[in-house]
């Protein structure tokens, strides 16, 4: 199976982002809270996309993070035509 990651404050992260990533990135009290945020909100394993996020007001600061620290960084990789396996 192939897995994407992306470098993020010293961590190779999964993407798509998801609850692995949050505690990978965020100390665990802090990735607990955000997590709580999300399920109360989405129920697990929804796949949702950073303009739903958008939407949530709990959640800006995950949302500002995740904009950008992969989302631009995908983008440019993308945009560049710069994949690698």
């Amino acid at each position: 199976m192939h897995e994407v990651k992306v470098y993020v404050n010293g961590c190779f992260v999964p993407v798509p982002f998801n609850l692995n990533s949050l505690f990978m990135l965020f100390p665990a009290s802090m990735a607990l809270e955000l997590q709580s945020k999300l399920l109360k909100k989405y129920p697990y394993g929804s796949r949702i996309s950073i303009l739903d996020l958008v939407q949530v007001k709990d959640l800006r600061f995950l949302i500002d993070f995740i904009y950008e620290n992969i989302f631009i960084i995908l983008f440019y990789i993308l945009s560049a035509g710069k994949v690698s396996k």
